[in-house]
C-alpha cells in the first residue's frame, strides 16, 4: 500500500485499514510495505511489515515514497507475485510491474487522485506529473477496482485495460449497535441539546472538505434560526482557521468542534443529528456519507463523482451545486421546515444503504479476485 500506518492511526483510519489487510491475509500472508520507519506488523494477521521511509519527518517520508517503496519492492521481488494497492499513487508499483512481467498489479481507484492533487497544488507542472503517473499505472494494473461506475468509466478513459466495481462498504455489526439506542438518548450521551436541529459534518479538516462552506451556508441558517447548531467531527491542518472563521460569523455556542473522535462515538453523533452535510469539490465514494445513510440520518451533500453515486436526490438525500452557497442553504432549509420529508429520506436512506454496502458482502468480491491472481 502506499501510505503509512502511523498516520493512519492519528486520522483515525486504521480500523479501515486493519479491515483491508486482515481482508486479503485469509488468502496467503501479507507483505506490507509502508513509508514509515517502525514496525507495526503486530496490528495485523498473517502480515508481515516492512517500513521503507527514510528520516523523521512524515513530509519527507512521504514525498521520497515512491523512490524507497521501488527499492523496497525490488529487494523484495521474490517473495511475492501479486502487489495491491489502495489507491493510484504508486508509480514505483507500476514500474515493477512493467519491468518485472511475472508480476501482478491490482489498484483501487477510490477517487480522482490527479484531479483532487491539481485543486490543492493550483501548479500546472505538478498537476501534469500526476495526470502522468495517474495514467501509468492505471494502464499498468491488472485490474483496477473501481468504487462506483463514474470511477469505472474515468479509469477506462485513462488507460485501464479491466476495471471492476467494488465499493466501499459499512461494518454492519457495529452500526446496527446504534438501532436500540434513541436518538434523544444518544443526545444525552453526548451533550447535545434536545431541543436544536443538529447539523453535522463528519471527516477530515483540510480543504478538499470545503468545511469552510459549510460554516458560511450554516451562518445563513443561524441568522434565520435560534434552534439550529452545527457539530464539526474531525480533525486536520485546517481546524484552528476554521474554528477563528466560525467564532467570527457565528455566536461561538452553534458551532462545536469535537475533533477527533472513534468510530463508536461517531455512530452516536450520526443518530443524534437530524441532518448530515457534505461540501466536497471532489470525491470517490465517500464513507462518511455512506455511515451517515446507514444511520438513517438525510443527507445534504454536493453534486459530486461519488456523492451522485450514492445520493438519488429527493430519494435518500438531497444533492447541491457544487459551490452554490444559495442552493446548499435551499436544500438545507427544504429539511429543516419538512419534518415528514427528514423522516421519509431517513427511512429510505438506512434500508438502502443497509442492503448495498454490507462489508461481508463487498469482501466476498474482492476475495474472488485476489484468489483468481494468487492462484495462477
Amino acid at each position: 500500500m502506499d501510505a503509512s500506518i502511523l498516520e493512519h492511526v492519528k486520522m483515525g483510519k486504521i480500523r479501515i485499514t486493519k479491515h483491508e489487510i486482515d481482508t486479503i491475509s485469509k488468502i496467503d500472508k501479507v507483505l506490507l510495505f509502508t513509508y514509515d520507519t517502525n514496525d507495526f506488523s503486530g496490528l495485523f494477521s498473517n502480515t508481515k511489515h516492512i517500513p521503507h521511509g527514510f528520516g523523521s519527518s512524515l513530509f519527507f517520508r512521504k514525498i521520497t515514497a515512491p523512490i524507497t517503496g521501488f527499492f523496497a519492492l525490488l529487494r523484495h521481488h521474490k517473495d511475492f507475485r501479486l502487489m495491491r494497492f489502495f489507491g493510484v499513487a504508486c508509480p514505483h508499483a507500476a514500474l515493477i510491474k512493467k519491468l518485472l512481467k511475472s508480476k501482478y498489479l491490482i489498484v483501487s481507484f477510490h477517487y480522482e487522485w490527479a484531479k483532487q492533487a491539481c485543486l490543492l497544488t493550483r501548479n500546472r507542472i505538478l498537476c501534469a506529473i500526476a495526470y502522468l503517473a495517474e495514467k501509468f499505472v492505471l494502464s499498468q494494473a491488472d485490474i483496477v477496482i473501481a468504487l462506483t461506475p463514474a470511477l469505472a468509466e474515468k479509469a477506462k478513459k485513462r488507460g485501464a485495460k479491466r476495471v471492476i466495481i467494488i465499493p466501499n462498504c459499512i461494518p454492519q455489526k457495529l452500526i446496527r449497535k446504534i438501532d436500540n439506542i434513541s436518538k434523544e438518548d444518544c443526545r444525552n450521551k453526548l451533550g447535545i441539546p434536545r431541543d436544536k436541529i443538529v447539523i453535522l459534518f463528519v471527516g477530515r479538516l483540510v480543504k478538499i472538505k470545503n468545511v469552510s462552506f459549510i460554516i458560511k451556508g450554516f451562518e445563513r441558517i443561524a441568522r434565520e434560526r435560534n434552534d439550529v447548531i452545527l457539530y464539526i467531527v474531525g480533525d486536520g491542518p485546517e481546524r484552528e482557521k476554521l474554528k477563528k472563521e466560525a467564532k467570527h460569523l457565528i455566536n461561538s455556542n452553534k458551532v462545536v468542534f469535537t475533533g477527533f473522535q472513534p468510530i463508536e462515538k461517531v455512530y452516536l453523533f450520526m443518530k443524534a443529528a437530524d441532518i448530515f452535510v457534505n461540501a466536497s469539490l471532489s470525491e470517490g465514494h465517500p464513507r462518511a456519507v455512506i455511515e451517515a445513510l446507514a444511520s438513517g440520518t438525510p443527507v445534504v451533500a454536493s453534486r459530486v463523482i461519488g456523492n451522485k453515486d450514492v445520493i438519488i436526490h429527493g430519494i435518500n438525500g438531497l444533492l447541491f451545486e457544487v459551490n452554490d452557497i444559495d442552493d446548499f442553504v435551499l436544500q438545507l432549509k427544504k429539511i429543516i421546515n419538512d419534518e415528514k420529508l427528514r423522516r421519509k429520506l431517513s427511512k429510505t436512506a438506512k434500508n438502502l444503504a443497509r442492503k448495498k454496502y454490507d462489508c461481508e458482502k463487498v469482501d466476498k468480491k474482492q476475495l474472488i479476485v485476489l484468489k483468481y491472481f494468487a492462484t495462477h
